[in-house]
């Protein structure tokens, strides 16, 4: 039991949060705390109840900041970040945040991440299933031999 977790066990807010979790009561939502806070006890729950977290935040600033906080007490946590909107045909535009979620996404495919932090109108956005996210990924190791033709027919497979 690490000192974060030691720090909370006996608060009797975090015992009820610690119960709700073990009778199912959730989504839950924790008011009246700060920042930092907020961050320990999603650290300590996190470890407490060897579970994974989904932390919706008000916007893309704080889950950046959850993010920073749960980081520094030792948590493998990540934003998954709101999508851009394109609602006219443009010549080029940026797909760092199509990426950016799909790397999130696929860390929480492959159980890295202990908590995973997002505003609320990230929350809100659609993305690919689980199962399809697997098997559209493809793994390519520095010393892979892949032949082209391989690479297109996956890629036309995955919608490209």
């Amino acid at each position: 039991m690490s000192g974060f977790l030691n720090t909370v066990k006996d608060l009797v807010e975090y015992g009820e949060l610690s119960r709700a979790i073990d009778s199912g009561r959730m989504p839950m939502g924790v008011l009246g705390l700060s920042h930092i806070h907020k961050a320990h006890f999603v650290h300590s729950l996190c470890e407490e109840k060897k579970r994974k977290a989904l932390v919706i935040v008000p916007d893309e600033h704080s889950a950046s900041r959850m993010r920073d906080d749960l980081v520094a007490l030792g948590s493998a946590a990540a934003v998954y970040p709101a999508g851009d909107f394109s609602f006219r045909p443009t010549q080029a535009h940026s797909r760092e945040y199509e990426q950016q979620r799909l790397g999130v996404l696929s860390s929480m495919a492959q159980g890295t991440l202990d908590v995973v932090v997002m505003s609320v109108d990230a929350a809100m956005q659609l993305t690919v299933e689980p199962h399809i996210l697997r098997r559209n990924t493809m793994v390519i190791g520095v010393d892979s031999e892949i032949l082209p033709d391989m690479i297109a027919d996956d890629l036309v497979a995955a919608g490209y």
